[in-house]
């Protein structure tokens, strides 16, 4: 976003990051509560006004975070900034630095592209999308490789390959170097996707099989299912991150963690590339022993992926 959290934002962000998840549990009691779809119903019970209360805090700490780097930028002289055409696509660079987000949206809300609630709501999405889902992708990444020793110590010796002995931070070349690394990523997002399920309407009628759904339809896909059917991918159960060494045997659109199409996930590229920098951090230093097994995971709802109980590794220092 380009600020820095100092102590009142950090502590605001914590309550936000609480707010999140409980705003997830309130949409959820209300869209399997078919009754409470009539806003002049649901208005009227306290799930509603506890609601409002979490969405006006969330909105109060967006505008926090955008108010700060506003005026921050109103101390930089534009002058210093520098369009420059890079790998094909046009990057604004400030003092030889790519702008954070806010900049690039300040300097299209400069050019008419986008308004203040366009830049609210990308600001929004970045911040929900930004955490909950990595973090879903790395809990479950870490129990997998804790049950999977082999699979585990090939991705440690990936990383001697890559790194050697140094204990240097990861570059962006380091990062692009870890095949097997990603593998294991896109395996563990095909068991266990962090948004497991999307919702689209459909914008004309459309035949599906022996079924017409007409426009105006909400259509839901459940990615959770859709990733372990067996006529696409073989022993779906199993974590084999193999699969995505070859060339992919399955369907294009029967594997899509970041969904797909003109509306598929903006951040999923950002996404690899942190979950890579963590996951390779911790396995360069560390050994991960299971304690909680795939087989013993339950569920609840919610826009995330989420356990009803919290997933736990032993950690053992490497030597």
């Amino acid at each position: 976003m380009g600020t820095q959290l100092d102590k009142e934002t950090s502590e605001f962000g914590r309550t936000y990051k609480d707010g999140i998840h409980a705003l997830g549990t309130f949409v959820i009691y209300r869209v399997v509560r078919v009754w409470l779809h009539l806003n002049a119903i649901f208005s009227l019970t306290a799930t509603a006004r506890k609601q409002k209360e979490i969405l006006h805090l969330l909105g109060s700490f967006r505008e926090k975070v955008v108010d700060k780097r506003r005026q921050q930028m109103l101390n930089i002289d534009q002058n210093d900034f520098v369009s420059n055409v890079e790998d094909r696509e046009e990057v604004i660079v400030y003092k030889k630095k790519r702008l954070a987000m806010l900049d690039l949206l300040f300097q299209a809300e400069k050019d008419g592209a986008i308004d203040a609630e366009g830049i609210s709501e990308e600001v929004d999405t970045f911040m929900f999308e930004g955490h909950d889902t990595t973090a879903s992708v790395l809990q479950f990444a870490f129990m997998l490789l804790a049950n999977n020793p082999v699979v585990q110590d090939k991705v440690v010796e990936e990383c001697v390959q890559v790194f050697g002995t140094s204990d240097r931070s990861a570059s962006m070349e380091d990062l692009a170097q870890m095949k097997y690394l990603d593998a294991v990523i896109k395996e563990t997002m095909r068991l266990y996707p962090p948004v497991y399920f999307i919702v689209r309407t459909i914008d004309q009628n459309t035949k599906l099989r022996d079924y017409c759904l007409p426009a105006g339809t909400d259509f839901v896909m459940m990615l959770y299912d859709l990733h372990r059917r067996s006529d696409q991918f073989v022993e779906p159960l199993e974590f084999r991150p193999e699969r995505f060494l070859a060339e992919p045997t399955w369907h294009p659109y029967s594997y899509i963690p970041f969904s797909a199409g003109p509306r598929n996930c903006i951040g999923q590229k950002f996404a690899m590339m942190e979950m890579k920098l963590l996951l390779s951090s911790v396995l360069r230093r560390f050994r991960l022993h299971p304690v909680t097994k795939p087989a013993h995971l339950t569920f609840f709802l919610d826009f995330v992926l989420r356990t009803t109980k919290p997933i736990y590794v032993k950690v053992e220092r490497r030597l």
